[in-house]
Order: C-alpha cells, then sequence, then structure tokens
C-alpha cells in the first residue's frame, strides 16, 4: 500500500464517518455544523 492509498483509505473512512453522523442524527443541521467547524469551513464554501 502506497502513501496515496492510504490517505485516500483515510479520506474515505473519514467521509463514512461524517455521512453517517449527519443522516443519523436527530438534528442533522448541527451535526453538520460540528464538522464544519472542526474543519474551519464556513457555509458559503459548503
Amino acid at each position: 500500500m502506497t502513501s496515496n492509498d492510504s490517505s485516500e483509505n483515510l479520506r474515505n473512512r473519514l467521509a463514512e464517518k461524517m455521512a453517517g453522523d449527519i443522516t443519523l442524527s436527530d438534528k442533522p443541521g448541527e451535526s453538520l455544523k460540528k464538522w464544519r467547524l472542526n474543519f474551519e469551513i464556513s457555509q458559503t464554501d459548503i
């Protein structure tokens, strides 16, 4: 496994975790905000 494969695997696992957290949440807007703030991404950038 190359470094590129490893970072792609990590990215996919993180994306899956984020998607699950947001879609299964009782308050998906708050979950999305939590992730945006963690990665310092504004609403307009999303």
